[in-house]
């Protein structure tokens, strides 16, 4: 076998008193994906952080980095510089945050050719082009700016960025954590066709064996800093060693878990549906209809899967049925009862019916508020007379039943891990005792470990009364583990309904179909 073009061998690093990467060795050869995968916090981004020189300044580090043979572990800032993008690419977890707001894409492309060879600007800028086309992007995409692509073709210009000068290594940080499962499929893709036929070594961080499996040559396993298990993916798959990896396997094919009750009478009812959104840029204003005449019922104790793609309408919805949205036509009505139609106090009494999970526990959260106000606050809107020893008392158990302990009402939510702050929110959403919840990618940047706990969390509390659940996601690995029947939506369309069974064994619409075969097979019973 040839040399390997990364060689990390015994590779330490400390934050003052805290090791967070634990003797590291490991290989990434050329044409192959390699994937680095564990749970949060297991050092899978500290170790290419290590290998770009991207550490905190008082990090302590210790052991080889050789890219291609070289030894780049003493490497000055500029000689990573020289590095930085010729020989060594980076594509980040979040495309909008890694690219520059007010340049356009184009430009940012060149100026990576730029800094590394001394070519006119128009040399440079064709080989952006040619960077652009490579990824599927067509030579209008070079003059947009970042805000005018989707989250998709946003991670394809950074890939593009990284890939421009054709760099023998290509490190990928969850490059595919926040998109639906058909462009996360393409990206992957992207990643095997540049590993095939430029010959680069790529290596994956990931939390989700799930989504490598198919696309990785070699899997390495890290837990705590350390590397538990290493080897091709089709034999750690077979055989994995350590049970640490066999609960990450597990993990990331979650089990279907039966409904705990049969669904009752209707509760939620959606009719005819319709909502527009406008969007303006500087050089033109759009009306895109978000919703088109949207219809479904969901029955006291339900439990519905909303998916489909980014852009598909989901989140809109969940507005909708919150009352946050203005709709161009229709209703929502709980238990009969009409929510845009209400007067002010009755559509309180109606909102406190329906609750949400957000997909980011730490935004939905005020960072200056503690636990206990943010918990309290909902109880406050309900009875502002109620005494304030109630209201703790109230939070504090239901903070006992998603799992934590009472002194948690004292803290601020930055003290807590983001599987923890879930929990919190799911509580929030629990306090004023609603009939439906409504879960908007609430576990989607969550680990697979995590994820696994919060679902054992809701289908306990599902079991302990009738409660009706809508869990809008693009993972359709998932939706089995969450839910007994599937909305699917395309375009602001239902485009099926459909028991979770019947959905995935015979799905009816071409879209639903193309879907399904883009993704991992899910767990069915």
């Amino acid at each position: 076998m040839k040399a390997p073009v990364l060689d990390i061998q015994d590779l330490n690093v400390s934050l003052g008193a805290t090791r967070v990467l634990r003797g590291v060795s490991l290989q990434a050869h050329a044409g192959e994906i390699t994937a680095i995968v564990g749970a949060s916090g297991s050092g899978k981004t500290m170790t290419l952080r290590a290998v770009m020189h991207l550490l905190p300044r008082a990090a302590r580090t210790s052991g080889l980095i050789a890219v291609e043979g070289e030894t780049i572990s003493t490497h000055s800032e500029d000689q990573m510089n020289a590095l930085r993008g010729a020989r060594i690419g980076m594509v980040f977890q979040e495309p909008l945050s890694a690219l520059n707001p007010v340049q356009r894409i184009g430009a940012q492309i060149a100026e990576t050719v730029r800094l590394h060879r001394k070519t006119a600007r128009a040399e440079a800028q064709a080989l952006a082009l040619q960077a652009l086309a490579a990824m599927g992007l067509a030579p209008d995409f070079a003059r947009r700016f970042p805000h005018e692509l989707s989250g998709g073709q946003r991670q394809r210009a950074c890939i593009a960025i990284a890939t421009a000068l054709h760099p023998p290594l290509l490190l990928a940080d969850e490059p595919t954590t926040a998109l639906d499962v058909t462009t996360q499929a393409h990206i992957l893709d992207l990643f095997r066709t540049l590993a095939r036929d430029s010959g680069a070594a790529v290596v994956l961080v990931s939390h989700d064996l799930a989504t490598v499996e198919k696309h990785a040559d070699r899997i390495i396993v890290m837990e705590d800093g350390a590397v538990r298990e290493a080897g091709p993916t089709a034999q750690l798959f077979a055989q994995p060693k350590e049970a640490y990896t066999r609960a990450l396997i597990a993990a990331s094919h979650p089990q279907p878990k039966p409904a705990a009750r049969s669904p009752g009478e209707t509760l939620l009812s959606v009719r005819d549906l319709s909502v527009t959104h406008t969007s303006r840029s500087l050089r033109n204003r759009r009306e895109i209809a978000a919703l088109k005449r949207v219809a479904f019922d969901v029955r006291r104790g339900e439990r519905v899967a909303v998916l489909g793609e980014s852009g598909a309408g989901k989140s809109t919805l969940a507005r909708a049925l919150l009352g946050f949205e203005h709709l161009d036509s229709g209703e929502v009505r709980i238990d009969g009862a009409s929510l845009y139609g209400a007067r002010p106090a009755e559509a309180r009494a109606l909102r406190r019916r329906i609750q949400i999970v957000f997909q980011d526990p730490y935004a939905s959260f005020n960072p200056r508020q503690r636990i206990e106000d943010a918990l309290s606050a909902p109880l406050s809107l309900i009875d502002p007379r109620m005494p304030r020893e109630d209201r703790r008392a109230r939070a504090a158990a239901m903070l006992q039943r998603v799992g934590l302990k009472e002194d948690a009402l004292d803290r601020h939510p930055h003290a807590f891990s983001g599987g923890q702050r879930q929990r919190i929110a799911i509580a929030r959403a629990l306090m004023t005792e609603p009939d439906i919840v409504v879960f908007d990618e609430a576990t989607s940047s969550l680990d697979v470990l995590v994820r696994e706990q919060i679902l054992a969390l809701l289908h306990d509390i599902a079991a302990e009364r009738t409660l009706a659940s809508l869990f809008i996601t693009h993972d359709l690995v998932l939706a089995p583990a969450v839910a007994d029947r599937v909305i699917l939506m395309k375009a602001g369309e239902i485009i099926e309904d459909a028991p979770i069974a019947d959905f995935f064994a015979n799905p009816q619409h071409p879209y639903a179909k193309a879907l399904l075969a883009a993704a991992p097979r899910p767990a069915l019973a």
